[in-house]
């Protein structure tokens, strides 16, 4: 009995620390060259990580998570100055993103 509590509980914290320890970071531009494209590839847990600059053009705006419940970040979101320096310019062409999916 305490062998089968012991294996089950095991168990429990490998799947818990497994959602965590399997989550992906895939930076934009050096990995990707558009936003989209790492969101793309990303499943549940992933962060996109965007340096400094301005994204324009398509697959930089109208973006779309695909219904994963991902994290979109700058690289240094502590950073008020990074953060700003981040910009996603749609250019008056549509919106930053889509959520038309069940995003969590």
């Amino acid at each position: 009995m305490r062998k089968q509590v012991f294996t089950a509980l095991i168990l429990a914290v490998f799947f818990l620390l497994s959602s965590t320890c399997l989550a992906v970071y895939r930076f934009v531009p050096s990995q990707y060259s558009t936003i989209q494209a790492a969101i793309n590839d990303c499943n549940n847990g992933d962060t996109v990580i965007i340096s400094a600059g301005t994204y324009t053009g398509a697959g930089n705006h109208d973006l779309d998570f695909g219904g994963n419940a991902i994290i979109l970040q700058s690289s240094v979101p502590e950073d008020p100055c990074v953060v700003a320096a981040t910009i996603i310019d749609c250019q008056n062409s549509g919106r930053i993103w889509r959520f038309i999916n069940s995003q969590n």
